[in-house]
């Protein structure tokens, strides 16, 4: 009994993460923001679209806007552009699979997003 324990532990803790659970595959999907203290930033409502192969476009009210690429790296959320220079970066403080938290460390604002489904 007690190795047929210990074998179940080791396949337990052996066994590779559900895809689910990857921080990268959590991220893809529609997000709408629903607070931010960026009293000059984007409006409330909008939405950003994360592809699986690394694409970003916002959905505003009026038009839908092409950001270019995105990748989570060391736990910050990085916008690389259209050209693939980083042009924006923010740290990822809470991810799952409802919510995402941004901080943007350097100015010192939060972006907080809702899990929407795509129309």
């Amino acid at each position: 009994m007690r190795s047929f324990v210990i074998a179940a532990a080791l396949v337990f803790v052996v066994s590779p993460a559900r895809a689910a659970d990857d921080p990268v595959s959590l991220l893809v999907g529609v997000w709408e923001i629903t607070y931010t203290d960026a009293t000059d930033g984007i409006p409330l409502g909008t939405k950003l679209e994360l592809t699986k192969d690394g694409k970003v476009k916002w959905i505003g009210k009026d038009k839908t806007e092409d950001l270019g690429g995105y990748k989570l790296e060391n736990g910050y959320f990085v916008l690389t552009g259209k050209t693939g220079d980083k042009n924006d970066k923010a740290r990822a403080v809470l991810l799952n699979k409802s919510s995402l938290v941004l901080n943007d460390e350097v100015q010192d604002k939060v972006v907080v997003f809702k899990r929407v489904k795509p129309k």
